[in-house]
Parts: C-alpha cells; sequence; structure tokens
C-alpha cells in the first residue's frame, strides 16, 4: 500500500521522472524508519521499484532490466536500509523492550470507561 499510495502522490505532485523518483525513494526511507523491520524495508523497496520501473519510467506497467533499472534498484533497496538503519535506537541498560503501548483513542477509552465506575 505504501508503494501504491506513493506512486500515486509522485505523479501528482511532480511532472518529470528524477522528482518522482525522488518521492518515491523518500517515501521507501521514511516508511522503512517506521516500521523498523528489514524484511519490510526491503520488501517495500522492491515493490517501490517495480511501481517506479513499470509505471513513472515506462508506460502501461512494462518492467524492464536495464542498467539505469537495476541502478534505480539498487537506490531503493539502500533507502530501505538506510531507514532502518536511522531507526534503531539503543536499548537501555536494564529495560527490556516493551510492546507497543495502546493507541491513544484506546487509552483514553480505558480511561473513560474507569472514571465512570
Amino acid at each position: 500500500m505504501t508503494s501504491v499510495a506513493g506512486c500515486a502522490a509522485a505523479v501528482m505532485m511532480f511532472s518529470d521522472l528524477p522528482g518522482r523518483l525522488a518521492a518515491m525513494v523518500i517515501v521507501v526511507g521514511v516508511y522503512a524508519m517506521s516500521v523498523r523491520s528489514v524484511v519490510g524495508a526491503l520488501a517495500t523497496a522492491v515493490m517501490a521499484w517495480l511501481f517506479a520501473t513499470g509505471f513513472l519510467v515506462n508506460a502501461e506497467g512494462m518492467l524492464t532490466f536495464s542498467r539505469a533499472d537495476l541502478l534505480r534498484l539498487g537506490l531503493f533497496l539502500g533507502a530501505g536500509l538506510a531507514g532502518c538503519l536511522l531507526s534503531v535506537r539503543p536499548a537501555r541498560a536494564g529495560h527490556p523492550m516493551r510492546h507497543r503501548p495502546a493507541p491513544v483513542l484506546a487509552r483514553h477509552l480505558h480511561a473513560l470507561r474507569g472514571a465512570r465506575r
């Protein structure tokens, strides 16, 4: 979904190919920072490359494998890895990693329910 949305946004925001590709690379990097999963980041990078090659570079979803296409793949993979590396936070000593906290809305609903009792 990230790759599809990024491709659609790039088409609407930029008319030139370098701008569209830069937007897609930024989307991949930001997503990789948020997902904190190397597998997820690399899978998103490959999907973004497929969409960029098929719909931004070529017409009608045609995939090609020229040197430029492979360089773009490397760029997308690099953005995914860089995003993962930038999202790594060192664990504090004595504090094991915990599960993610409940979403904000769920916490407020639980607090309201507890206040009614």
